[in-house]
């Protein structure tokens, strides 16, 4: 699920599981960045993965134009379709 560490740069100094614990806190409680606990990785260490990550799953195939049009048929479609594509991507990232 997260990215792999970038050839020939540093290695990591923290632990990309607490970056995840991150992730999961904030999404699953719906608090700010910028409450994260203190014992957690920093806001901008946690941000910076998870627009990685989101990028990653999304970006490729994320269409401006679908904001302007209203929710209705063909939504719930488009949504699992870039669910689909997000775990082939990390699945193929894994390997």
């Amino acid at each position: 699920m997260a990215p792999p560490a970038k050839p020939g740069g540093r290695e990591r100094t923290i632990d990309v599981r607490e970056i995840l614990n991150g992730i999961f806190y904030v999404l699953w409680t719906g608090c700010q960045w910028q409450a994260l606990p203190k014992d957690l990785p920093p806001k901008s260490t946690v941000w910076a993965y998870f627009l990685r990550c989101w990028l990653i799953c999304f970006g490729a195939g994320f269409d401006l134009s679908m904001r302007s049009q209203p929710a209705g048929r063909g939504t719930v479609r488009q949504t699992k379709d870039s669910l689909a594509a997000c775990r082939q991507n990390t699945s193929g990232a894994a390997k």
